[in-house]
């Protein structure tokens, strides 16, 4: 199979095992404290943007609006990629820059936000 599909089968399958154990609301309290806290100490360390910020509380954090992401993409990243290159790319009709995959959001709210995550994350999304 290919490894693509098989990440975002396996995606697919932690999610259903995940929905069919949270029950109660408390489970999903539970289940959300966990996977904030885990977040907290582990992904938002290795960000740019949040260094020196970073605590062990979300209150601790600066609020991000859509404006702030976008102008500060490539400190929210951890290649570095800038707005401005994901938009070349776009523009290129492109979709990839240094490796990683490069989208744009609908627009709904009348701006377009570009977003920069792995191959990994883009199936991941997939299955979910």
């Amino acid at each position: 199979m290919n490894p693509a599909l098989l990440h975002a089968a396996l995606a697919f399958w932690r999610t259903r095992r995940l929905a069919a154990g949270l029950r109660t609301r408390q489970d999903v309290l539970r289940w959300q404290d966990k996977s904030l806290h885990r977040f907290l100490l582990r992904s938002v360390p290795r960000v740019p943007f949040y260094a020196g910020k970073a605590g062990p509380r979300l209150e601790e954090l600066p609020i991000v609006d859509k404006t702030v992401v976008q102008a500060n993409l490539h400190r929210l990243n951890r290649a570095g990629i800038t707005a401005a290159e994901a938009r070349a790319v776009l523009d290129a009709r492109g979709d990839r820059v240094r490796g990683l995959v490069v989208g744009q959001s609908t627009g709904t709210s009348g701006n377009r936000g570009v977003f920069v995550i792995s191959e990994a994350e883009r199936f991941t999304w997939l299955g979910v």
